[in-house]
């Protein structure tokens, strides 16, 4: 998935950046950008750059990882590039530590404990850490249908739902796995999903910008789709759209005092979404987790955030990720006949269906845009 996607980065690119990828973007891909005038950076492999440097001012990598921390070692050997790039520095165990979903858990109990606000979930409903499965089947005993979380994995990832007790033994040994990988695994109810919601942000420095929102929508496993671009969809209910409004209102300064007040805005440079789950408890009032979980990178709502630049005023947009059972990516694109339409006085997109990624390698992965006017 990480090669087939990786040129959707030009989305944060500026013409002037340099974008190593693995394999270069095909010059199918290149016209379509170019006709829709995306951003067009220029592209390297890995591969070239090791064999014929030049200077880097700064890296930008979609996430800092070990293996990502590990694979920049080999290209600044030797004086591959100029001195020292803005951002590089030795994988740190506080780096792990900072990633895990313990942390996201300790913010939403400072926000909880501090601000508390009565449309914010309860603290008797936010994740539980656990140590061991006994302690787990007793909580599942008393509350059926949980949701188990790995700390360390990708958002979406790294979950293992218990829907029944007494607990499967299959379940059991997904748990066991996971304690033995990871020391300890994190409990909470499964909730009344109403909406997806994220809120964007960059660090430099210590000082903290907020970048807008992100209205994804996820699986029923809880793993990334896609976004709706240029607003919500029209046919939320009129009480929902006022309690995302006072979210979208209150929580971009509020999550920005809780990085200021948790010293989180110190720990970390970069961009980050702090991902929010909109729900209703059991009275069916809608309420708000209001810190779900940090991603401590980019997004795809930051991908999102670039797509609506090109919107124009008078459509909306979905942003969607594929995946393909029995095609390629190249075999779906054909089918949906790839074409749009440019406005002449804004130069922006009024309509139609543009690939955003590679679709002439037989990928498994990729991303696609759809464009629709607002009906009057």
């Amino acid at each position: 998935m990480e090669e087939d996607m990786a040129s959707i980065v030009r989305f944060l690119s500026n013409p002037e950046d340099l974008v190593l990828v693995n394999r270069l973007p095909s010059n199918e891909l290149y016209r379509v950008m170019e006709s829709v005038g995306f951003p067009q950076p220029r592209f390297r492999t890995f591969d070239s750059y090791s064999s014929t440097p030049e200077p880097i001012k700064e890296i930008r990598p979609w996430g800092w990882s070990p293996a990502f921390n590990r694979m920049i070692a080999t290209l600044t050997e030797a004086g591959k590039y100029l001195p020292n790039p803005t951002g590089v520095s030795p994988w740190l165990l506080a780096d792990k530590e900072l990633r895990s979903r313990q942390t996201s858990l300790n913010a939403l109990h400072h926000l909880l404990k501090s601000h508390f606000h009565d449309n914010f979930i309860s603290l008797d409903m936010i994740s539980k850490v656990y140590n061991n499965i006994v302690e787990i089947e007793t909580y599942a005993a008393t509350n059926p249908r949980l949701l188990l979380k790995l700390p360390w994995s990708s958002s979406g990832r790294g979950l293992i739902p218990i829907t029944e007790t007494p607990v499967h033994q299959s379940v059991k040994q997904q748990i066991n796995s996971a304690l033995k990988s990871q020391g300890y695994l994190m409990a909470e109810p499964f909730l009344d999903k109403v909406h997806d919601l994220a809120f964007l942000f960059q660090i430099d420095q210590g000082e903290i910008r907020f970048l807008g929102i992100s209205r994804f929508f996820t699986n029923h496993k809880g793993q990334y789709q896609g976004n709706n671009l240029g607003g919500f969809p029209v046919d939320i209910p009129e009480e929902e759209k006022e309690f995302l409004k006072w979210a979208i209102d209150l929580l971009p300064g509020l999550l920005t005092k809780i990085l200021y007040e948790t010293g989180l805005a110190e720990a970390y440079s970069g961009p980050l979404g702090i991902d929010t789950l909109i729900f209703r408890d059991k009275e069916g009032k809608l309420k708000i987790n209001p810190c779900l979980e940090i991603n401590w990178r980019y997004t795809m709502g930051h991908i999102s955030l670039e797509l609506e630049k090109y919107l124009n005023p008078s459509s909306y947009g979905i942003f969607r990720t594929w995946h393909g059972k029995g095609k390629t990516f190249t075999q779906w694109v054909g089918e949906q006949s790839p074409q749009h339409k440019i406005c002449n006085n804004t130069g922006k997109i009024i309509s139609g269906f543009i690939p955003l990624t590679e679709f002439k390698y037989n990928n498994q992965f990729g991303a696609w845009l759809e464009v629709i006017p607002k009906k009057p």
